[in-house]
Formats: structure tokens, C-alpha cells, sequence
């Protein structure tokens, strides 16, 4: 059986709905689920609701309560769309002792085929196995990437866990060591804290099984791109743009399709790439995005020009960065 975990509050169950039934619904014969949702406290309602999932395919859950203080502190993240709930997975080895391997997902996705190959990636001598982070290719975690000596930097929203590894190596122990021994520089700390304590022992899998559909037309290269929109297997909204919010946005139908029974449906039109208004609307996505991964990349030019400085590859008086500003 496949073991994936969840992180979640009481407001995004319904989201958690959506990604648990696509999972469902794109199953092959004789697979088998255990769900384990990691919660800071979900109502007897909203556990209904994931269950009357099984009237699709049979499958086990497990709700696992936690609160703020069952993790070290972590800086809240600056992107409101990021909850602290979030954060609970940097204990999942802890958690669940008893497993070797565990799919990590976040719940803003959808499967549009089956997980069993995905899972079934031999993960033997890594602790994980993650998408590259789209924003790579455009630059924009080179500054971190250098204030914390990283070669890659991945997006962990869909991340397949060498649970036995990680207790042999300590890992935890490196996720929370990295949280004090960076926290000037944490820009997404539960994705910044993995990539640290995973450095050059990740295993890059195909964007296919994390498409980020916000960096869709902004910073994969055209031949990548063309290659996941062929056969696309996990769609990530990522970032502040969800189908929920904006139907318009990029390959919202996948969404939809599994979203049925658990959302009103958008009005027609509104969807996917139907209509001029949603071209439109896709085009101001896209510009808002642009801008707020160009603000991304300043600061993360800030941060390495800072973290040099102090470490005396740069000169002691104040440096220019792209922004115009001076650095601190």
C-alpha cells in the first residue's frame, strides 16, 4: 500500500478533499491507500466528509493532532497562502516510526494519474525525492541557494521520504539544527529547513509529478515545458494563485473535474483557457506573478550580498543591489 500524508487545518480540508479524491479517482486496480493527516484539530464533520471518500475506493486514515508547540518555533512565513499547519511535516519521521517510505503532498494539487510509480521510485541511498522549484530556472533561489551552500534547490510540495534514512541520519535533528543556524535567511521556512537538511542527498524526479502551474509560462524552459503539458501527472497550484480563487488560472479544469460534489462549479466561461476574459485574466496572473518573483529575486540578491559581506567576500561599505537600495 501507498502511505502519503497530508498537512492541514480545519479550513483546508475541503482542498484536502479535492487532492485525496483525484488520488482516488486516477487509481489503478489493486492499489491500496493509507492517508495520514497531520492536523491542528479537524471537526467530526470534516472527517466525515474525507471519508465518505471511500465510497469511491476503500482506504485507511489516520488524523494526527498537533499544536504550535509540539514543533520548535518557526518564523512565520511571509506568503500568507502558507500556513503554519505547514510546518508539522518537519516531524514526520518522528511521527509515524513505524514506516520507511511516505509520499509528502500538499493539498493545492491534483493527481491526473496514478501515484503507484511515483511511490515506487527506488529511494535507496537518499532521504528524499523531489521536483526541481520552478523559480530555479529563472534565477530566483540563486541567492539563498549560495547563503546556505546549496547546489539545488527543490519544491517540497510533493515529496517522496526515505522515512528509514532520515532516522539513521538524523535528519530531523538537521531540519530544526538548520532553523537556528539560519533563520536570517528562511524565506519559506518548512521548504527552506528540508532543502537544507536534504543537501545532495535528494534524488530529482520529472516535472511532471509536480508541475508548478504558477511558473508555467514564466520560467520553465520551452522543451520542459513542453514535455510535462504532454503527460502531466501532479498539477501544483503553488503560490498565491488557486483555482479556487481564480477560476481562469492555468489548467483550472483539472481542479474542477475533481472538485466536483465538494465545490459549486465556476460559471461557464471561466474556466481553464476558455474565453478572452480568461486569456485576459491569465495575462494579469501572470504579471502579478512576474512581479512578485522579480521582488523574490531582489531580496534573495539582498540576502547573498549580506551573508558574503559578513563572511568577507565583500567589501565592508554598503553594496548596490538590483533594487537600488542599499543592503543592510
Amino acid at each position: 500500500s501507498m502511505n502519503i500524508s497530508f498537512t492541514v487545518n480545519e479550513a483546508y480540508v475541503k482542498y484536502l478533499t479535492v487532492a485525496m479524491r483525484s488520488i482516488l479517482d486516477n487509481a489503478e486496480d489493486g492499489e491500496e491507500f493509507r492517508f495520514y493527516v497531520i492536523n491542528s484539530g479537524i471537526g467530526e464533520d470534516s472527517k466525515r466528509k474525507l471519508e465518505s471518500l471511500k465510497s469511491i475506493r476503500d482506504f485507511y486514515i489516520e488524523y494526527i493532532s498537533l499544536s504550535a508547540g509540539d514543533i520548535p518555533p518557526i518564523p512565520e512565513n511571509s506568503n500568507a497562502h502558507v500556513s503554519q499547519e505547514t510546518n508539522f511535516r518537519l516531524r514526520i519521521s518522528s511521527l509515524k516510526p513505524e514506516l520507511d517510505k511516505i509520499l509528502c503532498l500538499d493539498c493545492d494539487l491534483v493527481a491526473v494519474s496514478s501515484l503507484w510509480n511515483l511511490y515506487n521510485t527506488n529511494i535507496d541511498g537518499y532521504y528524499a525525492a523531489c521536483a526541481v522549484d520552478a523559480p530555479s530556472y529563472g534565477g530566483c533561489n540563486d541567492g539563498f541557494m549560495s547563503a546556505v551552500g546549496l547546489k539545488q534547490y527543490y519544491n517540497t510540495g510533493v515529496c517522496l521520504i526515505n522515512l528509514k534514512a532520515w532516522r539513521e541520519n538524523g535528519v530531523e535533528k538537521k531540519i530544526f539544527d538548520g532553523l537556528s543556524d539560519f533563520a536570517g535567511v528562511l524565506r519559506f521556512p518548512d521548504q527552506d529547513l528540508l532543502n537544507i537538511a536534504l543537501k545532495d542527498h535528494v534524488l530529482e524526479i520529472d516535472h511532471q509529478w509536480n508541475l508548478f502551474v504558477g511558473c508555467l509560462d514564466l520560467f520553465y524552459p520551452a522543451e520542459v515545458q513542453k514535455f510535462i503539458l504532454k503527460n502531466p501527472k501532479i498539477i501544483h497550484w503553488a503560490g498565491r494563485e488557486k483555482p479556487w480563487k481564480y477560476p481562469e488560472i492555468a489548467l483550472s479544469d483539472y481542479f474542477w473535474k475533481s472538485a466536483k460534489g465538494t465545490f459549486p462549479a465556476p460559471a461557464a466561461g471561466s474556466a481553464g483557457d476558455q474565453g478572452s476574459a480568461g486569456s485576459q485574466r491569465k495575462n494579469r496572473l501572470c504579471r502579478r506573478l512576474s512581479a512578485d518573483q522579480a521582488e523574490i529575486c531582489q531580496i534573495q540578491t539582498a540576502v547573498k550580498d549580506t551573508v558574503r559581506q559578513k563572511a568577507g567576500f565583500l567589501p565592508a561599505e554598503a553594496k548596490r543591489t538590483e533594487t537600488g537600495n542599499e543592503a543592510d
